[in-house]
């Protein structure tokens, strides 16, 4: 029998509770009994999956005793011979978290090793062992309250009271949530530490250190490092990025104060989409990361593109983040952050007591000190640890590492023209700006700055005009000296000409320097005089992601390296091959990151339709010449969100049109499926449901329907001979199957084990969503119908499944009240409380419908039905979270009257100016023709005595779906009608939130102008 199961029955449960795994208190016997089983298990499919996931939690609980933590030394303690080894055993483990419903930790990746190891909770065997160590940590953490390890975990003065063992991510993670639950008062958490008499002890010197202090949370600031992982042979950056302030976001990317901030911005890396910022109410800007990105350095020697684009479109270059890369063609200094980690200095200085040199195998070491060697991304260097100075030569260059000194960092201001991309060197035209800080990031007023000719001369004061070409810069700071460099294009400009695909011509002007575009593997550049290059490409089907080119003034040996765009002319889809996308190519939603849309004419638009919804299209200008296409995902997800998730033939159209005089021109057209995964079931000889993939390699789940919440929790299901099949016999018949674990989209299947079964029409299907909804409004909070509507929620959001999946969610939609209650109740069990800011937005988008188009008296209700059961004192946070929600919607300001309306019943001051006939005017000339051409004119029908509000005229009528969405959402909150909840709506409420998306300023300002009239 499973010990995880056996677990569950001594806590008088027979399903997981969705609570850590450290909360069920494994014993010391159930331990060795779990180990034990382990090492006597020799294949891996005789064991259950959630028993290496306990395995996983108990190791890091129990075992760990410092060094950095691998799933090779977790499996090590129990090797025996087995026939499967640490990567499946990990890989089980994670199957494991994955039945359970576990929420992954992510950050700039998905961190599923680090997931494992947490639930066991604290590393309680190296704590302690080394309690003096982490005592004087703790406390030093609590005096900082950051809120990040960010905020602590590159700082050597503090993380240095832990000894080497426990230098790493996941111990300064764990020291990070003991400080949070001490300010916090999470005694659940802490008794982890209390249950343990050696360790009661921190606890009650953090608890009295607490007392004494005031708390001022700490603002982290954003950070990026390349770390150096020599195990991996390779070097990787990372980016701390958190929430912050609309303030500091502003600041951090350059946005100006007069410039309203909007309501979402994605950030780029190299192409890449990384990571969204959301406005919350109070400007706080929430980041959250959309992929797993390992950003490993390229070897380029130039900077990484970096820049962020609003929801408006308009891009905010931010290389300015980024303000060093490894020059691994001269020595460079690295400081300790892990035992396997090793954190690059931006110069020759560090304040860590030991330095690693790496340094090419041409320099000399005149020290003589004994250095090895280490392949770093496929090339070899030398390295060595030092502690003090540490001198290294090549020819008449000489650099003095030094450890233990006070650390400067500087910003120099970038001149770099648009025409060019990347460069090894920060290009200035003329003197730049400097900032210089010191170890706290304070600005130094009162540093020398030197600059000379790279290769010669003499150091010249910071007024003397610079000469153009390599410029070395010396910065003194009191005792620290660090140089860098910046090459001075003078008046240098670049133009481009091009007039199809194929071909273009590069002009320069006000040059003075030896000037060189480069002949590359995919594009060829003729020099036709000094000062002109004809371009053109190979290979015709394949673009180059830039061209390289060079400068360098006569005098000098070695100059600037430099990228520009590709300058060819027309409208072509660019994979992570460089290769064009023909137009006959499905593409996959999953798999657009490095993709990019070269556009470089003018009048462009991009038209997106759902096939299964072909009447509703998203259009959007296009305004740079190459965009990652992952910038239109957000517009894909809504308009995929249309159609009914089990269907798995929709696709989306992404058209690509010019506006001219004579009318619109489509110029290239191209099909994107939601799915990567088809699967499909079978009945064999047995009877048994055989179920196959296009995939074999992902890990299926089945969750069951038509049973109470006791049974529901998800069962894995087994490969064998290449299909799967349920492990075991069980009387629930009806499931449905998806795929996890995985990069690629599984389409989720109905599966009826039996073979008689009749599918469901759309007719029964509707009246068993209507029962749900009268069975839900009935009930009270903790009867079984609504613990069952959490536990397919929480399945919903733990893997990143559909809501609409589900019919008892899917009820959700057919009711004021009801929406209202499952607001309410979600919003109390939200262990994260995330649900009203960040997982509300995607059930709406999902199922069709807003919950801000409830009735106001429903809200009271609702509260009321749910404070009655746990304590009225609830009511007041539920209003809140209320509150902060409908202020999240945009636009906000326009928002905010709605919300005082709902919640106050004040009704809402129309903006200065506001003329109806004026704005509807303004609302038609605003649309493309395709989308007038388009747009859905099904709405829940307008009561005669309501119409008059906003009147649909012959001249208007185009836009008639857009006047009477507002009004109808208006009807809803005012309670005057109803119609928009009923069953026979579904589609019809999609089509108003369609035309919410499409016009968010109208829609708000003429739902606020409704609710004045009604």
């Amino acid at each position: 029998m499973s010990k995880f199961q056996d677990l569950l029955s001594a806590n008088q449960l027979v399903r997981h509770s969705g609570q850590a795994i450290w909360k069920y208190g494994l014993g010391d016997n159930a331990f060795q009994q779990l180990k034990k089983m382990l090492i006597e298990t020799r294949r891996i499919n005789d064991l259950d999956s959630r028993d290496c996931l306990l395995y996983y939690a108990e190791w890091w609980k129990r075992c760990y005793n410092g060094g950095y933590p691998s799933k090779k030394e977790v499996f090590a303690s129990i090797s025996n011979g087995q026939y499967y080894n640490e990567d499946d055993f990990y890989k089980s483990a994670k199957k494991g978290a994955a039945l359970l419903g576990i929420r992954w930790i992510k950050r700039q990746n998905t961190q599923y090793f680090k997931t494992l190891l947490f639930q066991g909770g604290l590393p309680i065997k190296h704590i302690a062992t080394n309690k003096g160590a982490y005592k004087d940590l703790l406390l030093k953490i609590l005096e900082l309250n950051p809120t990040t390890i960010d905020d602590f975990a590159f700082n050597s003065e503090i993380t240095n009271l832990l000894p080497p063992s426990g230098r790493n991510d996941e111990i300064y993670d764990c020291c990070l949530a003991i400080v949070s639950a001490i300010i916090n008062e999470d005694q659940d958490y802490l008794s982890i530490l209390d249950k343990n008499n050696e360790l009661r002890e921190i606890t009650g010197e953090l608890r009295t250190k607490k007392r004494t202090l005031t708390f001022e949370k700490k603002k982290s600031g954003f950070k990026s490092y390349w770390v150096l992982e020599p195990e991996e042979q390779r070097i990787r950056l990372y980016l701390g990025l958190t929430d912050m302030s609309g303030d500091k976001f502003r600041s951090l990317f350059g946005i100006e104060d007069d410039e309203s901030l909007d309501f979402e911005y994605k950030l780029f890396y190299n192409g890449g989409f990384l990571c969204k910022f959301t406005k919350r109410t109070d400007e706080m800007m929430r980041v959250k990361w959309v992929g797993d990105h390992e950003l490993i350095w390229d070897k380029a020697d130039q900077l990484p593109d970096l820049y962020l684009v609003g929801s408006s479109g308009l891009k905010h270059e931010s290389q300015h983040l980024i303000t060093y890369f490894p020059r691994l063609n001269k020595p460079t200094l690295w400081r300790k952050y892990s035992e396997k980690q090793w954190i690059l200095e931006k110069g020759l200085n560090t304040s860590a007591n030991e330095g690693l040199a790496l340094y090419p195998l041409d320099i000399l070491n005149p020290q003589g000190a004994n250095s090895k060697k280490m392949v770093v991304n496929g090339i070899e260097f030398n390295w060595c640890l030092f502690i003090g100075n540490f001198t290294l030569s090549k020819l008449s260059e000489r650099w003095d590492l030094k450890t233990g000194q006070h650390k400067i960092d500087w910003i120099i201001d970038d001149h770099k023209p648009s025409w060019m991309i990347r460069a090894n060197h920060t290009v200035v035209r003329g003197k730049p700006k400097i900032i210089v800080y010191d170890e706290n990031e304070n600005v130094l007023s009162r540093c020398v700055l030197k600059w000379k000719p790279k290769g010669g001369g003499y150091w010249h004061d910071w007024n003397m005009t610079m000469t153009p070409g390599l410029l070395e810069i010396m910065i003194i700071a009191g005792p620290v000296k660090e140089y860098d460099t910046i090459f001075n294009i003078g008046q240098l400009n670049l133009k481009i000409t091009s007039n199809s695909l194929q071909e273009a011509i590069a002009e320069v002007s006000a040059n003075t320097f030896l000037f060189s575009i480069n002949n590359g593997i995919n594009c060829n550049a003729e020099k036709v005089s000094n000062n002109k290059y004809n371009l053109s490409l190979v290979n015709n089907s394949v673009i180059p992601l830039a061209i390289q080119g060079t400068l360098r003034h006569a005098t000098q040996s070695s100059g600037l390296r430099f990228e520009m765009l590709p300058p060819f002319r027309g409208v072509e889809i660019i994979d992570n091959d460089n290769s064009i996308v023909p137009e006959t190519t499905t593409l996959s939603l999953t798999r657009l990151n490095g993709m990019r849309l070269m556009s470089n004419q003018n009048q462009l638009q991009v038209n997106m339709w759902n096939t299964s919804r072909s009447g509703m299209v998203a259009s959007v200008s296009l305004q740079e010449s190459f965009i990652p296409l992952r910038t239109f995902s957000d517009k894909m997800f809504q308009l995929y969100s249309l159609s009914d998730t089990m269907d798995g033939t929709a696709e989306i159209k992404f058209e690509i049109v010019e506006e001219r005089q004579s009318g619109t021109v489509k110029i290239k057209e191209y099909s994107i499926k939601r799915y990567d995964v088809i699967l499909q079931a079978a009945f064999n000889e047995k009877l048994e449901v055989n179920i196959t993939s296009s995939d074999p390699t992902i890990e299926l789940l089945a969750v069951p329907l038509d049973c109470n919440n006791e049974e529901l929790s998800l069962r894995a299901l087994d490969l064998e001979e290449g299909h799967w099949q349920f492990s075991e016999l069980e009387n629930i018949e009806k499931f449905v199957v998806f795929g996890v674990l995985g990069p690629m989209k599984t389409q989720p299947i109905f599966i009826s084990r039996n073979p008689r079964n009749v599918p469901t029409s759309e007719g029964d299907r509707q009246k068993r969503v209507i029962a749900l909804k009268e069975e839900l409004l009935t009930s009270s909070y903790d009867s079984d119908v609504w613990q069952r509507l959490l536990s397919y929620y929480r399945i919903c959001l733990n893997h990143d499944l559909p809501y609409s999946t589900f019919d008892i969610l899917r009820a959700t939609t057919f009711s004021s009240l009801l929406a209202a209650k499952v607001f309410v109740f979600l919003t109390v069990y939200d262990s994260k409380d995330e649900f009203a800011v960040v997982d509300c937005s995607d059930l709406e988008n999902d199922l069709g419908f807003s919950f801000h188009w409830i009735c106001g008296d429903h809200w009271g209700e609702a509260l009321d039905w749910m404070g009655a059961g746990l304590g009225m004192s609830l009511i007041h946070d539920l209003g809140a979270s209320l509150k902060i929600y409908l202020e999240m919607q945009q636009p906000f300001v326009e928002f905010a009257k709605t919300a005082t309306y709902i919640l106050q019943a004040s009704k809402p001051s129309l903006v200065s100016g506001f003329h109806l006939n004026t704005r509807i005017m303004q609302l038609r000339t605003s649309l493309g023709e395709k989308v007038l051409k388009e747009l859905p004119q099904k709405y829940p029908r307008v009561p005669d005595n309501f119409q008059a509000i906003i009147p649909v005229t012959e001249q208007t009528a185009k836009v008639e779906m857009l006047l009477r969405a507002p009004l109808v959402v208006a009807l809803s909150i005012a309670g005057k009608d109803d119609a928009l909840w009923h069953e026979d709506n579904e589609f019809r409420r999609r089509n108003i939130r369609y035309a919410q998306q499409l016009n968010p300023e109208w829609y708000a300002e003429a739902l606020n102008y409704c609710l004045t009239k009604i």
